[in-house]
């Protein structure tokens, strides 16, 4: 009889044991619950439910993420950051916890930190969002005192006037003879992040008139300029190598419809300087040789000029159909050994290694 009993006892046990794990809330249900808490602004009750959860499964990434949040709207920036960090070692997927940490260390000054931690965040997610979080630690602030337009005369009686934008960078640039009169206009474009895109310089001095546009990368380095003179128009085209070593430099002028000639220039921005000018000759697009000319090592800037010697020039002779009718190989005239302006290179921001 009382083997019985104690055999009831133990199945009443295991039964009221089996009802208490089944009314017990899940993970799910307090993180939700958490969730509902932190919507209608109850922040208090919205870690103790998210700290419910995270006691139940300590794994669950949005748990701590949902704390964290609760403890950022509550003002408590310590264990929202811990919270945060907690949660991208568990799932580095989360993408808005990286902006979320970032926009924390930024509001307790830690720049460094906030830039480190939305690095990680790309490394991890390769998010476009976070690429342009970082342009925006970046992005310049306006400067006291401007924008404002400053005078400069010049010792001749002539001046200048130069407008700068809210950064202080150079916007407008006018000059005037000493009578007054406009002869030569410059302006710059700026991106979101103030680095220089297009810059548009009009002359007319000389009785002339003469305009050019000039495109840069982000990185300041010229792409493309563009030359009007009269119903001349020179262009010319700058690619540069992914490690900026070298730059293949494309130039051609016409004049009206006619092509008067292409060259193509070679530049390797690293000691020694080997420079490659490829010439192709032939007017209306349609050309007839094309003469390579290789520079040794040896060549040198000076002032405006490049100057090359022991050069050598491959000259290719095409027929009216395209086909290559014969070559020659020959060394470079005296002329072509001597100054090549580089009138198209003055302009352009990328260092020539002397």
């Amino acid at each position: 009889m009382n083997r019985i009993i104690c055999v009831v006892l133990i199945l009443l046990s295991v039964i009221s044991l089996t009802s208490c794990a089944q009314d017990a809330p899940s993970w799910q249900e307090q993180y939700d619950l958490g969730v509902r808490y932190l919507s209608e602004g109850n922040y208090d009750e919205a870690i103790i439910a998210f700290t419910a959860a995270i006691e139940i499964d300590p794994k669950q990434a949005l748990a701590y993420v949902g704390r964290g949040d609760a403890y950022t709207a509550s003002k408590k920036t310590d264990p929202a950051l811990a919270d945060y960090l907690t949660a991208i070692d568990l799932n580095t997927a989360l993408e808005d916890v990286y902006e979320k940490l970032a926009e924390l260390y930024i509001q307790i000054d830690d720049s460094e930190h906030a830039e480190r931690i939305i690095q990680q965040g790309i490394e991890a997610t390769g998010s476009v969002n976070l690429q342009e979080k970082i342009l925006e630690y970046h992005r310049p602030t306006p400067k006291e005192g401007y924008p404002k337009t400053e005078r400069r005369d010049d010792s001749d009686g002539g001046y200048s006037a130069i407008e700068y934008n809210a950064y202080g960078n150079e916007e407008k640039w006018s000059r005037y003879d000493a009578s007054g009169t406009r002869y030569y206009y410059q302006e710059h474009t700026y991106d979101e992040n103030q680095c220089l895109t297009q810059r548009k310089d009009e002359d007319w001095s000389g009785g002339g008139y003469s305009h050019s546009i000039s495109l840069f990368s982000p990185n300041g380095r010229c792409i493309r300029q563009e030359y009007y003179y009269s119903d001349i128009v020179e262009i010319g085209n700058y690619i540069y190598s992914d490690d900026s070593a070298q730059v293949v430099i494309s130039y051609s002028q016409t004049q009206g419809s006619n092509l008067e000639y292409q060259l193509e220039y070679v530049h390797q921005m690293q000691s020694p300087a080997n420079t490659v000018k490829v010439e192709k000759a032939g007017g209306n697009s349609e050309i007839t040789a094309i003469r390579v000319l290789e520079f040794p090592p040896e060549n040198n800037w000076e002032g405006e000029s490049m100057y090359f010697k022991n050069s050598q020039s491959l000259l290719f002779y095409f027929d009216s159909s395209g086909e290559l009718i014969g070559r020659e190989q020959q060394p470079c005239s005296a002329e072509e050994e001597g100054t090549i302006l580089r009138s198209f290179l003055d302009s352009y921001n990328y260092e020539m290694t002397q």
